[in-house]
């Protein structure tokens, strides 16, 4: 076996050091694929069950999850991860919803099916793991395949894309067992203080709240609110809002039912122009194109398709 040595210039004689033990309690076999949908609120689907594992997460909306007859409702930041060979569907819970898969094969996996909320930490490698796979993927496939074309775009692809999602089941595993171990505790005044602010930014945001008339309708102040809501949810006030806007602007161009410029109004932008830009920044098309795009489909996949799909 090797050893490892400190070696010191001066009196001090070389010390041997034990490597750290490493012992494999999990291990990720393999990736099988890793999709990012977006759904409609009609959208069903009977079901299908695989030999492999798949985790889902809830990155918007209302979920539910349909395992061997038994329903899961899950919400924004829920995940659950289904074991191989049993029949399961998701759905969106009547209301518009997206949704993150993780498929993979592994040893040393939880028994059963288990569900929980992603914490911050989770929700940012599997912010790696899209990214990633999204600047890698098979352009010429519509539902883009986790595995790149011929040669990998980035440096060791693959192994980066395992490690993350290796480091993802891994804390999801160590936090569900956390949890199975000890009682549930009381939640913070801070925690209820920022769901408080959460669901008010919510119900208010097409109304363009400012940060002065969020403060005042809670009875707080500009820098509360602000330092609180970054803290809980690792997002600024002003940027969430946008992103609300964004994706009920979504839900009304899929409707199909208002005029660009009556949705522009309806969220509060300034004009069209505003408005086209905001949405083509955060979705990569003009709300034109995403109209066009959306009549297409039912299964909406909005922020990672592939670049060279032409719409008619």
């Amino acid at each position: 076996m090797k050893k490892y040595l400190f070696e010191f210039k001066g009196p001090w004689a070389p010390q041997e050091t034990a490597p750290l033990s490493t012992k494999k309690r999990f291990e990720l076999n393999e990736i099988i694929i890793i999709y990012y949908n977006r759904f409609a609120p009609k959208f069903k689907f009977q079901g299908e069950r695989h030999n492999f594992y798949e985790f889902y997460y809830v990155a918007s909306g209302k979920m539910i999850a349909t395992i061997n007859d038994e329903k899961y409702e899950l919400e924004e930041d829920d995940y659950i991860v289904v074991p191989p060979m049993l029949y399961h569907s998701m759905e969106p819970n009547n209301a518009y919803a997206t949704g993150i898969a993780v498929c993979f094969d592994a040893t040393g996996y939880e028994p059963g099916i288990f569900e929980g909320k992603l914490n911050s930490f989770c929700k940012q490698l599997l912010a790696n793991i899209v990214d990633t796979y999204s600047k890698n993927y098979n352009e010429a496939e519509f539902r883009p395949k986790i595995l790149p074309s011929l040669e990998e775009k980035d440096y060791a692809y693959g192994q980066a894309l395992k490690s993350c999602v290796e480091l993802l089941l891994i804390n999801i595993l160590q936090e569900y067992k956390r949890q199975s171990a000890e009682p549930e505790q009381p939640k913070s005044s801070k925690n209820q203080q920022a769901r408080k602010i959460l669901k008010y930014i919510e119900t208010h945001f097409s109304e363009n709240p400012s940060l002065q008339s969020i403060a005042e309708n809670l009875n707080y102040s500009v820098p509360h609110i602000c330092r609180l809501f970054k803290q809980a949810y690792n997002e600024s006030i002003v940027n969430f809002i946008i992103r609300l806007k964004i994706d009920e602007a979504m839900k009304l161009i899929e409707q199909n039912e208002k005029s660009l410029r009556e949705i522009s109004e309806t969220l509060g932008f300034d004009n069209v122009a505003y408005f086209s830009k905001v949405f083509k920044k955060h979705t990569d098309m003009t709300p034109s194109e995403y109209r066009k795009y959306a009549s297409r489909t039912h299964l909406l996949n909005s922020k990672y398709i592939p670049t060279n799909y032409k719409i008619n």
